[in-house]
């Protein structure tokens, strides 16, 4: 069997939520669609701020009060069995796979093939309902390991394991698993990578996904209708893909939902409403009140727009000192997971955890089964056990980056 020793960059979350927030607050201060002035900009600027600096503060907390030694450990050292891995991960893509084509029988259609050819359809209804959201973050999961071993093994036909992924959520017009995906890779690079080259890359990748995210939403609103959503109050250029306009309204017009959502809720409820997403939906309906509107909130800035972060939720239970403590038992969190890094588990757990964490900007995928429940699929299928210590002690001991030593064991 071959085991693969390679490090992680322990504080790499701290520095991603920092630069999300921040970017959001610059493209914010732009203001280039009417909609972006009506909240006070001030009030953003200052989320963008509080949000990942609580966070921090959490994090450092735990780090001084939970750590023995009080420092920061900038690298964590990593093993991973990637045989056994990559013979895992085949065998549970042919039955991710095997079962999105029975969910096609199901539903008889392919949403992506429906739509353009004009149909009427909403990607909402397709698939079983109650498991298609859980074998969406299952595929999820799949074309997180599969990069990895790409990037371990550096074997390009587990590149084409996520592109046939990606495939499939483009397919069934999944807008939002192509982005965790996609997020969850980067994420993982940043967290492996060597040197900041790899980020420069996964820049020029990201702008290639805009046009296939601009595309998959022209497709499902259509680029005119868009246009006229958005209220740019600049010229739209027409050679420019509509995936840039896509994300610069995706971007901010969350928190400004949020901001304008503060100004309007003046009472809290103190219930915990916002966990009702980790019930899948056939059950939820028992223990929560289903909000038949909920595209349509007298929040949003624009009614097309529904979007208002992932504090929103909790700001309606426990208001700004909820949303505060929220993100400072995020920091205390991540400290804590880190720490215990070791295996693949871990590092799934890791990477998971950090997206969901920048996913905070349009969502609270914390208290959404469809996402959080990779963290249960990593450990209850790639639940790998190492039974060499005296190597493993070694390598524990050893300073290095990146994936630099691999060690055989019959």
């Amino acid at each position: 069997m071959k085991y693969i020793y390679f490090t992680i960059n322990t504080t790499s979350l701290l520095s991603l939520n920092f630069i999300v927030w921040g970017s959001v607050s610059i493209l914010y201060a732009f203001h280039l669609s009417d909609l972006l002035g009506k909240v006070n900009g001030e009030d953003v600027y200052f989320a963008g701020l509080l949000i990942p600096l609580t966070f921090f503060i959490g994090y450092l907390s735990s780090l001084l009060m939970l750590n023995k030694t009080k420092k920061i450990k900038l690298r964590k050292n990593i093993v991973i069995n990637i045989d056994k891995l990559q013979r895992k991960t085949k065998m549970l893509s042919f039955v991710f796979f095997i079962s999105l084509i029975l969910e096609i029988a199901y539903s008889g259609y392919i949403p992506l093939l429906s739509m353009v050819r004009g149909a009427n359809l909403s990607q909402f209804t397709f698939g079983i309902h109650g498991l298609h959201g859980m074998l969406m973050s299952f595929g999820a999961l799949l074309s997180l390991t599969w990069f990895l071993i790409f990037y371990v093994t550096k074997h390009k036909s587990a590149l084409v394991w996520v592109f046939f992924i990606f495939l499939l959520f483009a397919l069934v017009v999944t807008r939002k698993m192509i982005i965790v995906s996609f997020l969850q890779i980067v994420i993982l690079m940043f967290f492996l990578r060597r040197n900041n080259k790899i980020v420069l890359k996964f820049i020029i990748y990201g702008f290639l996904l805009l046009l296939v995210f601009g595309f998959i939403g022209d497709i499902r609103t259509g680029r005119e209708l868009f246009l006229s959503l958005s209220h740019f109050n600049v010229p739209y250029p027409n050679w420019l893909p509509t995936g840039f306009g896509w994300v610069y309204i995706y971007v901010t017009t969350p928190i400004a939902n949020f901001i304008n959502g503060i100004s309007m809720i003046h009472t809290c409820s103190y219930d915990l409403s916002f966990l009702k997403g980790l019930l899948p939906s056939f059950i939820r309906m028992f223990f929560f009140k289903i909000d038949s509107n909920k595209f349509d909130n007298d929040w949003q800035i624009s009614g097309a727009f529904n979007v208002a972060t992932g504090f929103l939720g909790i700001y309606k239970s426990f208001g700004i000192s909820g949303v505060i403590v929220f993100n400072f038992l995020l920091g205390w969190i991540y400290n804590m997971i880190i720490c215990s890094a070791k295996n693949l588990n871990n590092l799934i757990t890791v990477v998971v955890f950090s997206n969901i964490t920048i996913l905070l900007l349009f969502t609270n995928n914390f208290f959404n089964l469809n996402t959080v429940s990779q963290i249960v699929f990593a450990y209850m299928l790639f639940g790998f056990k190492y039974r060499f210590s005296n190597a493993q002690k070694y390598f524990q001991a050893s300073e290095f980056s990146g994936v630099s030593k691999v060690f055989d064991k019959s």
